[in-house]
């Protein structure tokens, strides 16, 4: 069976396809969020013409003021968003056309500019008092924002006067660079290497990687493993640049808003406290042995003197395949979440 996954898995490699040679229905629509490039912008026009909040400033004590506040910038923010999604998406399907990089820096942008403009709001929330903000969250005319505002209580330490919030708001392009860096060097830049597989060319990308360290050869997977991550030392310098860069963001920011540490700042986004991420930490530490019984275990399976990283994903069960088209793998799905209703499934449908 092993033999027989591996010989689809070579298939699949050979016959590789371009997304131009794929079957419409087999990829994503982005469609229905914008008809085409022209919708995205004229919709990016609009969003752009509504940026202006200075009829809000010093202005949110007045609870009228303030609801019509959120609800204008709740739709700015739904409008940003689906922006957004579009433009990520465009990217994703070619990292290498200028076009669509083009317009997710377009976007960043815009959402930098909503974040200056609204900068002023979240200092004037976090100066009312616990009183006002208690009357908020209990008042039925705000019932859509209670836990927003329940999160300006905690995080009253950490907001900062409204020309700091704007400066940090003015950063926003600068902070996310990082990970744009990363991902073009990871899907545009990366070279990719080739390979020979039983007299066959194979390419190692992201998606065959994982594949091919499932070959039962040991000589094909050691190869892929070697040639595969060769590809990042040469991009060695980037990585390493980038991910400095982003950790020193990190500290960055977390100073400036009164954290004691990034990890405090990060926990803190996610209502947990550090100690949890610690104790994290301690409980996986603790499991090692677990993790070393299953090594030595696979490396006797596999009747190794030794085990490598090439070794770890290499089928030790016969007879197992996960094989299935799509639209099993569909059924799949929609079989294991009918038990979140009838509603859930309608939408799964529509996506389908």
């Amino acid at each position: 069976m092993e033999k027989i996954l591996w010989e689809f898995c070579l298939y699949i490699s050979k016959n590789m396809k371009r997304r131009s040679e794929i079957l419409d229905k087999y990829k994503w629509k982005i469609s229905d969020i914008f008809s085409d490039e022209s919708e995205w912008e004229k919709s990016f026009d609009k969003v752009k013409s509504q940026l202006d909040f200075s009829f809000y400033v010093g202005k949110l004590k007045d609870d009228k003021i303030l609801l019509e506040f959120l609800t204008k910038s709740e739709k700015v923010e739904q409008s940003l968003s689906l922006l957004d999604v579009y433009a990520m998406m465009k990217k994703d399907e070619d990292s290498s056309c200028s076009d669509s990089v083009s317009r997710q820096y377009k976007i960043e942008a815009l959402i930098t500019e909503y974040s200056f403009n609204t900068a002023f709001a979240y200092p004037e929330m976090t100066a009312f008092s616990e009183k006002k903000l208690n009357s908020l969250i209990n008042n039925q005319s705000f019932s859509a924002y209670d836990r927003f505002f329940g999160r300006i209580l905690k995080n009253k330490p950490h907001v900062l006067s409204e020309e700091s919030e704007k400066i940090l708001a003015l950063g926003g392009q600068v902070f996310s660079s990082f990970r744009n860096i990363f991902d073009m060097a990871d899907n545009v830049d990366f070279p990719f290497p080739e390979i020979n597989v039983d007299g066959e060319k194979v390419v190692v990308t992201h998606a065959e990687y994982g594949a091919l360290l499932q070959n039962q050869n040991r000589a094909v997977r050691e190869k892929t493993f070697k040639a595969y991550y060769n590809g990042y030392k040469k991009l060695l310098n980037v990585i390493s640049s980038t991910y400095i860069s982003s950790v020193n963001k990190d500290v960055f920011l977390a100073k400036a808003r009164n954290y004691t540490s990034a990890l405090q700042k990060s926990t803190f986004s996610e209502e947990v406290s550090p100690e949890i991420y610690q104790k994290l930490l301690f409980k996986v530490d603790k499991a090692l042995p677990v993790l070393h019984d299953y090594v030595a275990k696979r490396k006797q399976e596999l009747k190794l003197n030794e085990m490598h990283m090439w070794d770890m994903y290499v089928p030790i069960v016969s007879e197992i395949s996960y094989q299935k088209s799509y639209e099993q793998a569909f059924e799949t799905v929609k079989e294991g979440l009918k038990v979140l209703g009838k509603d859930y499934c309608t939408l799964l449908d529509k996506a389908y």
